[in-house]
């Protein structure tokens, strides 16, 4: 292996451990937001926002995540046999927990938590904006 190939694999692996902090990050945030608007009803807004964000970015991508498909061709770079997965949480939540659920599986799950993040926001900004949560009511955002 010649200085320069090996130089462009430890590029591509600094990437791809700098995209993934990246995605990981995204990932948590998106989590720990949902978790907190029910605590902090202010940040249900904040928590649709963030999603909404997440959901348009992949439109012209096919519905993939772009961070997803820049890892992807970073590890075929590194790996002209990798194999894809199609899937950022699936590859990871299968190497973590060591079990083989099917893309469609994860998708769905994932698909479901969306809609479930989103309804209970939403739900949240419409009971804050009637004083449900005590105090005046706040104006819709």
């Amino acid at each position: 292996m010649t200085d320069l190939q090996h130089g462009q694999r430890r590029l591509y692996e600094k990437l791809i451990k700098i995209l993934l902090v990246i995605h990981v990050s995204w990932t948590l945030l998106l989590v720990v937001g949902a978790i907190a608007m029910f605590f902090d009803t202010a940040y249900a807004a904040t928590e649709i926002y963030l999603m909404s964000f997440t959901l348009l970015i992949t439109l012209p991508f096919n519905r993939r995540c772009p961070l997803t498909l820049l890892e992807e061709w970073l590890q075929e770079k590194l790996d002209p046999n990798y194999k894809k997965m199609n899937l950022f949480i699936g590859r990871y939540f299968n190497r973590v927990f060591k079990t083989h659920l099917s893309t469609l599986k994860i998708r769905r799950t994932t698909a479901a938590l969306y809609v479930l993040a989103f309804a209970f926001a939403i739900a949240i900004i419409i009971l804050r904006g009637y004083g449900f949560f005590g105090g005046q009511p706040m104006p819709f955002i």
